[in-house]
């Protein structure tokens, strides 16, 4: 909270997810002492991706940034930074480099650091080159810039609620915690026109073990990977389709097999049904989704 006291032309939207702890009485006292803060509570937890969404949709600003309730902004002008490079340059998004760390007591400490972007100079994209970042992450699941997370950047709010129009308020309401992000930043990079690259440290990037998207959550995890991957068939054009098919292969051990149940095999028949009918998927590669999923 800090970091934002120096930046005042600011709309600080805080969304309480139906917390156990105190957390909505400890926002409802900083709220008390700062007009910019606009503070909502759900009456039942409705997980990352709608809170995210809704906000952005309750947002007046021109841009957009967000911060989850476990990391920090590292320095106080993070947001005049990258608030005068968008009005500058007129580009759509703006990603700003980070810090990971697994122990914010030990952050002064090499080992425990690692930057949250492989680049170190600025890069700049525009379409139709983003498209073409969309495309490669979709098998892949590893770009050289781009990261898949929402946080660490500055987008236009027009374009954010563009997005959440084409996502659509049935799916954004659904409750998914794994590859949430990377939904909505598909969307992004198909509809933004311009992405910048700042080497520019300003956040702090906090991997908790016991976080939600990183406990054992088999079912859930399993559910969430194949609505990600429906998510993609829905909204990928021709030339994706054969790599949604690669993709379903490479997260089918990494996440799916010890999460299937009753439900989830029928929710996996329907998903691997579309990729069997899809008339753009090759034959070699609808074998290998056979093989490797082993459902009928």
């Amino acid at each position: 909270y800090h970091q934002i006291k120096l930046f005042q032309d600011l709309e600080i939207i805080l969304f309480d997810d139906n917390s156990p702890d105190d957390s909505y009485n400890v926002m409802k006292e900083i709220q008390k002492e700062d007009p910019r803060i606009h503070l909502y509570k759900n009456e039942v937890n409705r997980g990352v991706f709608y809170n995210r969404l809704s906000a952005s949709l309750t947002a007046k600003g021109k841009y957009v940034m967000y911060l989850d309730n476990d990391d920090m902004f590292t320095r106080d002008d993070i947001f005049n930074i990258v608030y005068d490079e968008i009005e500058k340059t007129n580009y759509d998004i703006i990603e700003f480099n980070g810090y990971s760390t697994h122990d914010f007591h030990l952050i002064n400490k090499d080992k425990n650091i690692k930057s949250t972007s492989k680049l170190k100079e600025e890069v700049v994209i525009k379409q139709p080159e983003l498209s073409k970042l969309f495309l490669k992450r979709i098998s892949d699941d590893v770009v050289e810039f781009g990261d898949t997370y929402l946080w660490g950047k500055i987008i236009r709010n027009d374009l954010m609620k563009k997005c959440i129009e084409i996502i659509g308020k049935e799916r954004y309401e659904q409750k998914v915690l794994y590859h949430d992000d990377e939904c909505v930043i598909d969307i992004l990079l198909q509809n933004a026109q311009s992405f910048k690259f700042i080497n520019v440290y300003g956040i702090f990037y906090y991997t908790n073990q016991e976080s939600i998207t990183h406990s054992k959550r088999p079912f859930q995890t399993c559910h969430d990977i194949l609505f990600f991957i429906n998510f993609l068939y829905e909204f990928s054009t021709d030339e994706q389709k054969e790599k949604i098919g690669i993709r379903l292969m490479n997260e089918w051990d990494f996440k799916v097999t010890d999460g299937l149940n009753e439900t989830n095999i029928a929710f996996a028949k329907e998903v691997i049904k579309k990729l069997m009918d899809c008339e753009l998927i090759s034959s070699d590669i609808k074998q290998k989704i056979k093989n490797k999923c082993l459902l009928n």
